[in-house]
C-alpha cells in the first residue's frame, strides 16, 4: 500500500488528468456518444458552407462497373445511413453523385432542409438551398423506380449535386414519378432519417427566414463508397 501511496503521491497531476478524462468519457457516453462530443464544439450557425460552390465547370466522370452493386454510407451528426444506390437505371445519376462522393465534395455540407413526413435534403456546399457543383444533368427515369418511402432523389435538371430522402411516412402520389430522378434506397438506418426529421426547425440569418432549415446544424461528416460484388 505504501509503494501505491507513493506512486500517487509524485503523481498527482498525472491522476487528476485521467480522472477528469474519466469524467468526460463518462458524460460523453451518458449524453449520446460522441455525437456530443461534435455538439460541443463551436458550430458555425445554421447555414453551413464548405466552401465547395461551383467547384467544377463541367461534370467530373466515372466511370461505373457492370459486375458491381453501388451503396453509400453517409455519415452525419445524427448517425449514418446507408444507400443503395440504382446504378441499372439511374447509371448516369449515380456516376455523377459517385464521383462527387470520391473526391470529399460532400463532406461538411448540412442537410439544411427538414419537412417532417415528407423529405430532408442536403448535398448544398452553401448550405442554405442555392449552392451546387456549378453544373447540371437531364433527369434520368425510369418506370422500374418510381418513389417511395426512403428513397434517395435528385433534382439534376436543377443542382448537379443536391440530393432530398422522402421521409418513411410518404406516400407515393405520383407527382415525383417522371420528374425527378430516383438515385437509390435508404436500407440501413431509416432509424436516422426518422431522427432527423424530428429536429427543430425555422432560423432567420441577416434578416432571411428559412422555415425549414434546423436551429442546429446536420453536419455530413463524410460520403463512403461501398462497391459490393453481384
Amino acid at each position: 500500500m505504501k509503494f501505491l501511496k507513493d506512486i500517487f503521491a509524485s503523481n498527482k497531476q498525472l491522476w487528476a488528468a485521467l480522472l477528469g478524462l474519466a469524467l468526460l468519457m463518462g458524460w460523453i457516453y451518458f449524453n449520446g456518444g460522441m455525437d456530443s462530443m461534435w455538439d460541443m464544439g463551436s458550430e458555425p450557425g445554421p447555414i453551413v458552407d464548405n466552401g465547395k460552390h461551383a467547384k467544377y465547370d463541367r461534370p467530373p466522370q466515372y466511370k461505373l462497373k457492370s459486375s458491381t452493386d453501388y451503396r453509400a454510407m453517409i455519415a452525419t451528426t445524427k448517425g449514418s445511413f446507408t444507400v443503395d444506390l440504382y446504378e441499372k437505371t439511374a447509371p448516369r445519376a449515380v456516376a455523377n453523385f459517385v464521383a462527387l462522393a470520391n473526391d470529399s465534395f460532400y463532406n461538411n455540407t448540412s442537410i439544411y432542409r427538414v419537412v417532417p413526413g415528407y423529405l430532408v435534403q442536403g448535398g448544398d456546399p452553401r448550405g442554405d438551398g442555392t449552392g451546387g457543383p456549378g453544373f447540371t444533368l437531364s433527369e434520368e427515369w425510369s418506370p422500374r423506380k418510381k418513389f417511395g418511402p426512403y428513397v434517395m432523389g435528385m433534382d439534376l435538371s436543377a443542382n448537379g449535386s443536391q440530393f432530398f430522402i422522402l421521409s418513411g411516412k410518404y406516400t407515393d402520389d405520383g407527382k415525383l414519378d417522371q420528374k425527378y430522378t430516383a438515385l437509390g434506397e435508404v436500407i440501413e438506418g431509416q432509424d436516422v432519417i426518422d431522427a432527423i426529421e424530428q429536429v427543430d426547425t425555422g432560423v432567420t440569418v441577416d434578416g432571411v427566414d428559412y422555415p425549414e432549415m434546423p436551429v442546429r446544424p446536420i453536419v455530413v461528416r463524410n460520403i463512403e463508397i461501398l462497391r459490393v460484388a453481384k
